[in-house]
């Protein structure tokens, strides 16, 4: 997998426990749609450079990927095949 470290764990970002749910992406810059743990939002377009440099808190769990609002949003499939790619 391509990028793997951005997977692997879950990290902080703006005080929040975040997961990466997307490819990267690249537009001007890389960037990656990630969910927000906490408050259960989705940001889409975050920089890669602040998802590797950010404070990990612990390894991604399989159950990080199956949230409500990741199945029902437009990246539930690239969510799946990442956690598919993680976890089997």
């Amino acid at each position: 997998m391509e990028n793997r470290e951005l997977y692997t764990h879950v990290f902080e970002y703006e005080g929040q426990a975040c997961v990466c749910i997307s490819k990267v992406q690249k537009l001007y810059n890389e960037y990656v749609a990630v969910y927000d743990l906490d408050a259960g939002e989705i940001y889409s377009h975050i920089n890669i450079v602040d998802v590797i440099e950010a404070v990990q808190l612990r390894e991604t769990e399989e159950e990080d990927f199956q949230f409500s609002t990741i199945l029902e949003s437009p990246y539930a499939d690239e969510a799946w095949e990442i956690c598919c790619e993680l976890f089997d």
